[in-house]
């Protein structure tokens, strides 16, 4: 079986684990002593999540969706998941289509760095999506133009 493989770099939750600003994340969870906890990943507001069910790959106009997330490992270097990615169709238009194609993946968030302001906190700063079956997206934007699949996006996770 060929799996292709997609970096994006736009990468958001539509759950949220707590409040905060965009110079002041939420980063709930436990710190040990001088430890780094267990890292998370931010949505679109800036949330602190770990394990969401659902991901806004496209923060703008909720175009790209992880969704039916199911963790299967969630450890201090990588998280994998299973799930789908939902792309907007966009034909004849984005604004004038309702139709949304689904495309089964593998989801691995990785390389954490640490959260600016808290110490002791990390974040997952990439994300990979491998797509399991033949189906998978024709396209992607990236920065505003086209690009085959598979793309890379190079704007990294969180700040």
């Amino acid at each position: 079986m060929k799996i292709r493989v997609v970096v994006a770099g736009t990468f958001v939750a539509l759950t949220a684990g707590g409040c905060g600003t965009a110079s002041q994340p939420a980063v709930n969870g436990p710190t040990g002593s001088g430890a780094m906890a267990t890292p998370m990943v931010f949505d679109c507001l800036d949330h602190a999540v770990v394990k969401p069910r659902t991901y806004i790959l496209a923060c703008a106009d909720n175009g790209s969706l992880l969704i039916r997330l199911s963790w299967t490992s969630w450890t201090s270097q990588q998280a994998v998941a299973r799930g789908i990615h939902e792309v907007h169709d966009c034909t004849p238009s984005c604004a004038n289509s309702t139709k949304w194609d689904y495309y089964p993946a593998v989801i691995t968030v990785w390389r954490p760095e640490p959260v600016p302001g808290h110490a002791g906190k990390a974040y997952f700063s990439r994300l990979i999506v491998r797509y399991t079956t033949s189906a998978r997206p024709p396209m992607y934007m990236n920065y505003g133009r086209l690009v085959p699949n598979p793309a890379q996006w190079s704007k990294v996770l969180g700040w």
